[in-house]
């Protein structure tokens, strides 16, 4: 009789990676732009990296020159001898730019690494047995497949749009509420945080870390398997619950202002271990190096980053918008505004002091509030704005978004699970040990556990062909 494992593997190969490309596009609107590349990666000497060259171009090319008003005269002239009929030819006087006057295109290439991400899923052996209907096993394995992907995109998403680029935390802790003392009673604490509150969802795992750029684990784990996992979320008070999965757990350190909320053995004591593909907050800056180039060096990758610290308003706009357009060629422009609900609402408050209603003797009709779509319109070109939940508070970027920015991506391994089942990023590496599906029994010290597991992995990386961008700080955001 055929293993019922089967039977549920073709969905989990069809189901997982489609599901994650679809929870991103939902999560925040600007990975419906992004584009993928599985062609340009190309494994490193080794063989066990994946590396993908891009190249930039750097300055103009050729040469051009005017030529004094006389060359357009008799002298650029010579006619034939030969039975009078006149022949045209250029005169020694006309010279041409020698090639010493005429530079190549400058470029520069950079092998940018892309990244790993290793996830895993697991069955219960009980929906597996012969005796369990197929309707039954397909409603339990689907759910697992959508809050797998939806775990995976979401961590995706999170991290692109990290509000840092160099400690890149899911939260920053802006107040204990409750809790998180070193005493073993407080394990379940009560906080609130100053990043978006979306970024966090009940079910992730993750780690807590001190405000010091230490990165000095404060979750006490005196047991291998002891986590911190996010208990709860409330979207009304915006109080966030975490909890030790070990009830002997207890936090190393009293948890603090500042202390930042990151995804589990994403840092190591250096504070840079594998925490996922870059995104604008990386590629957007004003000094130092960007994907390898030294702004220095290379200034026209430089991003306009300013602190405003107030309202967002249509003379904030036009003056830093204006300031980009007119330092920058028209392929260089960014084609969107990315912000939050709360700038936006902000922006669009500020309009209310300019609303006028004519009545004339007629019932008041009054329409609140503002349509979707809403665009700001700069000398004739108009940007889009649209909103992102993920992305820092108080922040506006200006990026080029449609066609620019490629999601680096290696071709399939042979034998992976995903080879030849779908067009998707997802795969499954228990065939590579010579096993016959997807799914592996889960170990634990060496001994079977009453689990099958279907590790997978996920290898890319985010780079933009046009790098510079707007970046508004400070901005104020409308609160309820």
């Amino acid at each position: 009789m055929a293993n019922l494992a089967d039977s549920i593997e073709k969905i989990v190969r069809e189901e997982l990676s489609p599901g994650i490309q679809d929870a991103l596009v939902e999560l925040d609107p600007l990975f419906a732009d992004i584009k993928q590349n599985t062609r340009s990666a190309s494994q490193s000497e080794i063989g066990r990296d994946w590396k993908a060259i891009m190249t930039f171009i750097t300055s103009l090319a050729g040469s051009l020159r005017a030529e004094a008003d006389t060359a357009i005269e008799g002298d650029d002239l010579s006619y034939g001898t030969g039975a009078g009929e006149p022949a045209v030819i250029y005169s020694p006087s006309v010279t041409w730019p020698s090639i010493a006057e005429s530079p190549a295109p400058g470029y520069v290439q950079r092998t940018i690494q892309l990244k790993r991400w290793k996830g895993n899923m697991f069955v219960p052996h009980d929906i597996l047995r012969a005796d369990r209907l197929t309707a039954s096993i397909g409603s339990q394995v689907a759910a697992t497949i959508k809050q797998t992907a939806r775990m995976v995109a979401h961590h995706k998403a999170n991290l692109f749009m990290a509000s840092n680029a160099t400690t890149r935390p899911l939260g920053v802790i802006s107040a204990v509420i409750t809790n998180g003392t070193t005493s073993q009673a407080d394990a379940v604490v009560s906080l609130k945080t100053s990043t978006p509150l979306r970024r966090l969802q009940p079910g992730m795992v993750v780690d807590v870390h001190d405000a010091s750029n230490s990165w000095v684990q404060l979750n006490d784990q005196t047991a291998a398997e002891n986590v911190v996992i996010v208990k709860a979320v409330d979207p009304v008070t915006g109080y966030v619950t975490l909890t030790h999965t070990i009830s002997t757990g207890r936090w190393a350190a009293n948890l603090a202002e500042d202390d930042v909320i990151v995804l589990r053995k994403s840092f190591d004591a250096s504070g840079g271990l594998g925490y996922g593909p870059k995104g604008p907050m990386y590629w957007m800056v004003n000094s130092g190096s960007v994907y390898g180039l030294n702004t220095a060096y290379y200034p026209q990758f430089k991003s306009l980053i300013q602190a405003v610290s107030g309202t967002l308003t249509n003379e904030v706009l036009r003056k830093y918008i204006g300031t980009y357009m007119n330092a920058r060629s028209v392929g260089w422009w960014p084609d969107t505004l990315l912000t939050t609900s709360g700038v936006l609402s902000d922006y669009v408050g500020e309009t209310d002091d300019i609303q006028r209603f004519q009545v004339q003797g007629a019932p008041v009709n009054v329409r609140g509030g503002f349509a979707a779509g809403t665009t700001f319109t700069y000398d004739g070109r108009t940007f889009p704005i649209r909103t992102s939940a993920l992305m820092p508070g108080g922040e506006l970027w200006g990026l080029r978004l449609k066609g620019n920015i490629t999601r680096y991506t290696p071709p399939k391994l042979p034998g992976a699970g995903s080879s030849g089942e779908f067009d998707g990023d997802i795969e499954f590496v228990a065939p590579l040990g010579g096993l016959k599906g997807i799914w592996k029994h889960t170990t634990v010290n060496d001994a079977l556990s009453p689990y099958v597991e279907a590790p997978f992995e996920c290898i890319e990386e985010y780079a933009p062909e046009i790098i510079p961008g707007i970046r508004l700080t400070g901005l104020t955001e409308w609160t309820a």
